[in-house]
């Protein structure tokens, strides 16, 4: 709220004409939403290298562990207090991102945060597919689509074989019918080439 305040001052002081003014209520509105991760995810590029280097990144142990919560379908929570460690969701929290990044030497951006989400999500899906997608497993792929709305759409657009499986894709995807039928098509060629 203080920054749509802030934007709004600038405004004021700048004596800004219409379509500026426009700007920064656009601006302000998606802050206020959350949805700034949104458009930093949706226009940051990604290759196939950047991905692969940045997997490198991650601790085999810790890729583990996310597939083995991910088959458990612990999204948010663990099971029973006793246990220890992470839930799916805290890996994809920037903070522990920003970590191993910092850990590796890496330079910390946007980029690099991004790549390591896609990385992250194509370990969560093989971890479901393993367990055969029972309902509460499939927890963790739904409640990553509604926190990532537009990463999960460029994840689909850019890298559909991450969605592993067709039940998965339509459980991400199911507001986005074109989209899921692309990864749908994606994922069977996938499955027929020699």
């Amino acid at each position: 709220m203080a920054l749509m305040v802030r934007l709004y001052e600038q405004y004021e002081m700048s004596q800004a004409n219409q379509s500026d003014y426009l700007f920064y209520h656009q601006l302000a509105e998606l802050v206020c939403k959350g949805s700034l991760e949104d458009i930093i995810a949706a226009s940051t590029e990604v290759t196939e290298a950047d991905l692969s280097k940045v997997k490198d990144l991650f601790d085999a142990k810790n890729l583990k562990n996310l597939n083995i919560k991910a088959r458990k379908g612990l999204w948010d929570k663990l099971k029973f207090r006793w246990m220890v460690g992470k839930s799916c969701k805290s890996y994809f929290a920037e903070k522990y991102i920003w970590a191993c990044l910092q850990k590796a030497n890496v330079p910390v951006s946007n980029e690099n945060i991004v790549t390591a989400r896609i990385v992250l999500f194509g370990t969560m899906c093989q971890g479901i597919q393993e367990r055969n997608q029972s309902a509460c497993v499939l927890t963790c792929v739904e409640q990553f689509a509604q926190a990532y709305p537009e990463l999960t759409k460029k994840i689909a657009r850019e890298y559909p074989t991450y969605f592993v499986d067709q039940t998965i894709a339509g459980c991400c995807l199911k507001e986005d019918s074109m989209l899921l039928a692309k990864v749908i098509e994606q994922l069977s060629n996938r499955l027929f080439m020699p």
